[in-house]
């Protein structure tokens, strides 16, 4: 079964409107994302919606055509006729989700016009709306509406997930490795970047994975200052965008670094490094 996902840190950055850090800590959503085939998309697929919290709510559902602007922002576009906005049948479009409780919704594609080879995408916004009883409203230091967006990705045809690397760089704050997208679908990174002193690098093709990449107790390979997870930044079709990532980790000490990257960009192989100087003060 799909892991829940919190609100508190969603990979493709889509909305959480206006509301606490508490709230949105309790409110859940699994998967994160469904990645089908046209072929299978009269199916029924299901996300399923969580409240870990201690009140009731009440959800509407609604459907949008979108993309990523240049900040890899979910960006809202007008209907058109083959956007799967008309043409995915989604139940239930409104009900009450109870404290403690977790709600289905169902939804299939089925589009009526024929649709392009290559990728269409629709999203799932679950929205909490107001109850109608005042008297059931959460204290005023608490009232903050929900909203999650859940991505929908289809397929017409087989889906090539490609890239193209085009730079990495790196400074004492973070890194930038700026990608193109080659194939005819969504592409991410999987992989990893270390930060090593000059002196301790091991060389290209000799850095060891991490382990437990990503979990409390991640393990640093033997002279590493710094690393983790390469973001894994949704990048569409036919974009060029850069992929930033902040270290989480003190200051280095005044010196030479160099982080070394691998992992794939969907086909395309990773295994490359950028140099930085940290300078006293900085």
């Amino acid at each position: 079964m799909a892991r829940p996902f919190r609100l508190t840190r969603w990979v493709f950055g889509l909305l959480a409107l206006a509301a606490s850090f508490a709230l949105h800590a309790q409110v859940a959503i699994s998967p994160q994302i469904l990645d089908i085939p046209l072929d299978d998309g009269a199916q029924t697929h299901a996300f399923r919606l969580y409240n870990y919290m201690t009140e009731d709510k009440r959800v509407r559902v609604s459907l949008a055509n979108w993309t990523l602007d240049e900040d890899n922002q979910v960006s809202l576009l007008p209907p058109t006729e083959t956007s799967l906005d008309h043409w995915t049948v989604i139940n239930p479009l409104e009900f009450d989700l109870s404290a403690g409780k977790s709600q289905a919704v169902r939804l299939a594609i089925r589009p009526a016009v024929p649709l392009a080879p290559g990728e269409h995408r629709v999203m799932v916004y679950f929205d909490e709306i107001a109850p109608t009883d005042p008297s059931k409203e959460a204290p005023a230091t608490l009232r903050a509406r929900f909203r999650i967006g859940a991505a929908v990705y289809v397929h017409v045809g087989p889906a090539i997930h490609d890239g193209t690397i085009n730079s990495v760089a790196a400074d004492r704050t973070g890194f930038r490795i700026n990608v193109t997208t080659t194939g005819n679908a969504t592409t991410r990174f999987d992989g990893q970047y270390v930060v090593y002193p000059a002196r301790d690098f091991p060389g290209k093709g000799k850095v060891p994975a991490i382990e437990k990449l990503d979990l409390p107790d991640m393990k640093l390979p033997p002279g590493a200052v710094a690393g983790g997870r390469i973001p894994a930044t949704a990048v569409l079709p036919g974009s060029t965008r850069t992929v930033k990532e902040t270290f989480r980790a003190k200051a280095f000490p005044p010196g030479r670094y160099v982080v070394a990257f691998n992992g794939q960009f969907g086909k395309a192989a990773i295994d490359t490094q950028a140099d930085l100087t940290a300078v006293a003060g900085n």
